[in-house]
């Protein structure tokens, strides 16, 4: 949608170059609004045909030249290569000279004509350009191979069909012929909508050339130029929700999954954790993170995993608790984006950023649920060392225990895991509250306290 920009809740602000770019950074987003920079105007890569200057090349201080492969993305990629370049004030692409492959109107330098000669291979693709760019790759024969007889690349190329524009997909029910040829005999004959070349004809490469200055113009046909600074980035602001009315803004695109029509995303906890046969554990951290105590949060320098899964039910011992949770919290994802009759993960938590290892006798800050959920399991070793020593038996199948035992754990009611792995905003997640909650589970480990309920057992 054009000239409108989303009114909703902001989940964060990325400079991005165009509006494309900005869609595709709204993949976790329920809608995004994309502002183009100011001033201009500028070059847009992505269009077709960036340039403003036909049959003609700038004149000034190089600031650099580069060979181009000249196919269909030339332009956008001379015009992306500016781009790149602060400096820049314009750039000029050029054609190789003569006929070539990925010309399109002359591929080949003869036209509504077909060689003739003895055939190397024949084979259906969709234009001149594809047949000339085949024609122009394939392989020589092996030393000593007397067959084909002769020892060049090919002895030329003819092309019969319908299509000789590469920018138009067609059908391959009507795809034209491609002939490559090893030996000609004779004079090429007329054939209507033919494209041929006689000898070898190598992939020629373009020019794409960018000024530090820009002095002038000069006539070069085929060439295509833009004078101008580059394109500064523009505001893509993603959105975590989104009113249907849209706010008029001239110049913004605005789009996304709010916009269109069917179920929600679908949200998908990692497996093994959603098995009711594991101990699923979150992240979590100090809210002080500075500190090496104190009141506890869920993780954001990540996103912690949790959530319903899609395949496994809830297990007997962690319903009412879950089923508190999903009455008690009005800020859920929306319905229909998870199962909430699903298996839900995690059943606890443990600290999970700021691990000091050493690595090469260097020390090092590590974090992520590969610290917390190993810390967890040296709690349990722990706890089943002192059942041994006292004659009981281990633990076994831990969940039950949890969730019986919910009292034995620190309730962690800060933070959400509505978090990427890179610790950006994401719409969707679920936040940590009293409870069991989809971010913490039932909370993070009082080893004294879970001591005290195992030796009861």
């Amino acid at each position: 949608m054009t000239d409108h920009a989303v009114n909703g809740t902001l989940l964060r602000t990325v400079s991005v170059l165009s509006a494309l770019d900005c869609c595709q950074q709204s993949e976790m987003a329920a809608a995004f609004s994309y502002f183009p920079p100011s001033g201009g105007p500028y070059a847009d890569c992505t269009q077709e045909d960036p340039s403003t200057l036909k049959a003609k090349v700038l004149e000034g201080t190089v600031l650099s030249k580069e060979p181009l492969f000249p196919n269909e993305y030339a332009l956008r990629d001379c015009c992306s290569r500016a781009q790149d370049a602060p400096e820049s004030k314009g750039w000029s692409y050029e054609p190789p000279e003569g006929a070539y492959c990925f010309n399109p109107e002359e591929p080949g330098e003869l036209k509504n004509m077909m060689l003739i000669g003895e055939a190397l291979a024949t084979f259906p693709t969709e234009n001149a350009q594809m047949c000339c760019s085949t024609a122009s790759s394939w392989p020589p024969p092996p030393p000593g191979d007397p067959n084909p007889p002769s020892g060049g690349l090919n002895a030329g190329w003819s092309y019969v069909g319908k299509n000789n524009d590469p920018s138009k997909p067609i059908d391959p029910s009507d795809y034209g012929n491609c002939t490559i040829f090893f030996k000609l005999t004779g004079e090429p004959k007329a054939v209507p909508s033919g494209f041929s070349h006689r000898g070898k004809q190598a992939n020629k490469e373009a020019n794409c050339t960018i000024f530090a200055t820009v002095t002038g113009t000069k006539d070069r046909q085929g060439a295509s130029s833009y004078q101008g600074v580059p394109r500064p980035d523009g505001k893509c602001k993603l959105y975590r929700t989104a009113h249907k009315e849209l706010i008029p803004k001239t110049g913004v695109v605005s789009g996304g999954a709010a916009f269109v029509p069917g179920p929600p995303e679908e949200l998908f906890p990692s497996w093994p954790a959603i098995s009711p046969w594991v101990t699923s554990v979150g992240s979590t951290r100090f809210v002080n993170a500075e500190g090496t105590s104190g009141i506890e949060m869920a993780t954001d320098q990540f996103g912690s995993g949790g959530g319903f899964s899609w395949y496994s039910k809830q297990f007997a011992a962690q319903e009412a608790a879950v089923q508190a949770y999903l009455t008690s919290d009005t800020n859920l994802p929306p319905h229909g984006s998870f199962s909430a009759a699903g298996r839900a993960t995690p059943d606890v938590a443990a600290m999970g950023e700021g691990f000091q290892v050493i690595i090469n006798g260097e020390t090092e800050d590590v974090g992520g649920t590969s610290a917390s959920a190993p810390t967890f399991a040296g709690i349990v070793s722990l706890l089943n060392e002192a059942l041994i020593a006292a004659g009981k038996p281990h633990l076994g199948h831990l969940n039950p225990f949890v969730y019986q035992h919910a009292d034995a754990f620190t309730d962690i009611i800060h933070g959400t895991n509505a978090i990427d792995r890179g610790g950006a905003a994401v719409p969707y997640g679920f936040n940590a509250t009293k409870g069991w909650d989809g971010a913490t589970g039932v909370g993070t480990p009082v080893f004294t306290k879970l001591l005290d309920a195992a030796m009861a057992l």
